[in-house]
This record gives C-alpha cells, sequence and structure tokens, in this order.
C-alpha cells in the first residue's frame, strides 16, 4: 500500500467479505494471519461500521484496532448565516454521508454553525443539535443583557417566543403586509395573553415560512405584488420569487380569513 486508503465498513460484512474489499485496496492480507492477529487483541474483535481512513504505513494490528475502536472519518455540515429553510432541508438531504428524514422545519430556530458527525448519522438529531445550540445562545443573551438592554427579534418566526420570554418587540418583514395582524400578535405576546397571540402566530406561519423561501425581500415583494401595492422587482444579484412560490402565496392570500 503506497497511500492512505478510504475503507467503507459496513454492518454486516464478515471477515472474507473485509479481506476482499481490502485487497481490492492493494492491502493484501491472508484470511488465516487475519484470525491469528486477531486473538492477539485484549478484547474480543468487534468491529464497527463506518468510514475508515487506514494510514499506508499501518500492520494488520493497527488495522484490526482502528476497525474495533470505531476511529472513523469525522464529517462536517455548515449552517451559513441566513440560509432559509427550505435551503437547509435541501443541503440536509443532499448531503449522502447523513441518513433519515426531516420534518417540516421552522425558520430562524436552527443556530449557523459548522457541526460535525460520523457516516449514517441521522438528520434529525443534526436538527436538535442546531436547535439545541441556537437555545443556548439566546439564553445566554437573557441571562448576560443588562437591566436596560431591550432585547429585539429579527425573525417573525422567532417574535413571539423573543416577547413572551421578555423581549421588548420586533423589527419584522410580514408586518410590511399584515401590520394589523403582526402588531396585534406582538401587543398580546408582551401583555402575556399567551392563548390569543398563538392563534394568531399559527395562523401566519404558513406565509411567514413562504416569504423566506427563497430570498428576502422577493418574498415580502411577492405578497404585496399579490396584494396589488407594489410591484415584485429586486435588484440583481437577488431574483424574483418563483412563479411556484408566488402561486402559494396568492392562494394563501386569497383564503387568509376565510
Amino acid at each position: 500500500m503506497f497511500e492512505d486508503s478510504y475503507f467503507f465498513l459496513k454492518k454486516n460484512d464478515n471477515q472474507k467479505v473485509i479481506l476482499k474489499k481490502l485487497r481490492a485496496k492493494n492491502i493484501h492480507i491472508q484470511y488465516f494471519d487475519w484470525r491469528m492477529i486477531s486473538f492477539s487483541h485484549q478484547d474480543k474483535l468487534l468491529l464497527k461500521a463506518g468510514e475508515y481512513l487506514i494510514p499506508k504505513d499501518f500492520s494488520l494490528f493497527e488495522i484490526q484496532n482502528m476497525f474495533q475502536t470505531g476511529k472513523t472519518i469525522t464529517r462536517s455540515f455548515t449552517l451559513i448565516e441566513g440560509s432559509s429553510s427550505i435551503n437547509l432541508r435541501t443541503k440536509l438531504l443532499s448531503n449522502k454521508y447523513l441518513s433519515g428524514e426531516i420534518p417540516t422545519l421552522m425558520e430562524g430556530i436552527y443556530k449557523p454553525d459548522t457541526y460535525h458527525f460520523k457516516y449514517g448519522y441521522s438528520r434529525v438529531k443534526l436538527l436538535n443539535r442546531m436547535e439545541k445550540a441556537q437555545n443556548i445562545s439566546i439564553n445566554k443573551v437573557w441571562k448576560n443583557k443588562p437591566k436596560d438592554f431591550l432585547v429585539i427579534s429579527g425573525d417573525d418566526d422567532l417574535a413571539l417566543g423573543t416577547v413572551l420570554a421578555g423581549g421588548a418587540g420586533v423589527i419584522s418583514v410580514l408586518g410590511q403586509a399584515f401590520p394589523k395582524e403582526f402588531s396585534k400578535m406582538i401587543r398580546l405576546g408582551v401583555s402575556g395573553n399567551t392563548k390569543e397571540a398563538h392563534e394568531l402566530h399559527f395562523k401566519l406561519m404558513p406565509i411567514t415560512s413562504l416569504i423566506f423561501r427563497e430570498n428576502n425581500p422577493a418574498g415580502i415583494k411577492a405578497v404585496l405584488n399579490s396584494m396589488e401595492l407594489c410591484l415584485d422587482v429586486v435588484r440583481l444579484p437577488l431574483v424574483a420569487a418563483s412563479n411556484s412560490l408566488k402561486t402559494e402565496i396568492k392562494s394563501f392570500i386569497i383564503n387568509y380569513g376565510q
């Protein structure tokens, strides 16, 4: 073996299959040698599935030990600041090293950062880590802020949660199209009327998700255009909302309040 070799060990690979796959990587090990060396380990040789990078100078004992201890390749996933939920969903589903389905995603509840994982890691578990990291960051703000410091939400999805936790208000995007409903929701939240506030929050949730699906301000301009309040033109490098998104937005506006 002249260079480090990538090796994928499947969960149900037996010893003969492993040796065959190693030979395909130009790592030639006899079955007898494999069996004899396996008895030299302190614990019974139980191999862990996953991705491995076998160093070119590794001995047979070291290869077995690496498989036994599960020293697999660590992958990373980066959530970029400003990513929409649909972009996050697309990126997660296209990552071949992750596994499992994805539930409906909310906007703004996942912390932008780089997360590390091993092959086959659950997409749902990764999302839970992102949400937990975001909550920790937000809690630090609440804990360490000065008494006269006002916390204002910059995300429509988090606006109600922010004011219910003690925030002073929100810089809203959706409020441009639904000022009466959105401001009422915030006022109800500030006054502690959680039931009515959440009723409005859930009523606006579909359109909140839609306006951030592709880019901002294309989403909100599509809403205002459907209301015949403005054109939906945006400047490059931004582009106007897609026809499919415009159709969904228009459908929401038509059915809103019914």
